[in-house]
């Protein structure tokens, strides 16, 4: 099974978020970086389309996303660090890339910090996260398209500036 999307990772690699995901979730932690979805599989229907949009990303400019305390998800499974507020931008960013085949509206953007498949986040662990000094802020300056086999680590297959710079 090939599984494909886009996503903004954590570059440069943020400490706090990448040690909490090493110890609470390993398995995680080793098939892909701490990032932010942009865009689901199923989202990615017809990739050429997709790819020329993306193309177009160097215009839009770096893109921040400003993060809310953690909360837990899937019957208290899985623990994620949601987007503050609505985040006009994010969307934006979506509508450009899916655009005309936009129809799909995501949730607010979210970084997953223990992913419920492989972890299973425990009243002490997410305590530990409440007390846990990560990022309210970070900005995102590249799309990465990536893509993962058969529950393999995921790959990167290409990237896209959202700016010159």
């Amino acid at each position: 099974m090939l599984r494909r999307q886009i996503s903004l990772f954590v570059y440069p690699e943020n400490t706090i978020i990448e040690q909490f995901r090493a110890q609470f979730n390993p398995v995680q932690f080793e098939l892909i970086p701490a990032h932010v979805t942009l865009c689901r599989e199923n989202e990615l229907e017809d990739l050429n389309i997709i790819r020329n949009q993306l193309q177009q990303l160097h215009l839009f400019g770096p893109l921040t996303i400003q993060f809310d305390t953690p909360v837990r998800f899937e019957n208290d499974l899985g623990l994620m660090l949601p987007a503050h507020h609505q985040q006009d931008d994010f969307h934006r960013l979506r509508k450009m890339i899916l655009n005309p085949s936009f129809h799909h509206h995501r949730p607010l953007p979210h970084l997953t910090l223990m992913h419920p498949r492989n972890s299973s986040c425990t009243d002490a662990i997410y305590q530990t996260a409440l007390h846990t000094d990560f990022p309210k802020q970070l900005v995102f300056s590249t799309a990465f398209l990536i893509e993962q086999g058969n529950g393999a680590k995921w790959e990167i297959m290409e990237t896209f500036p959202l700016s010159d710079n």
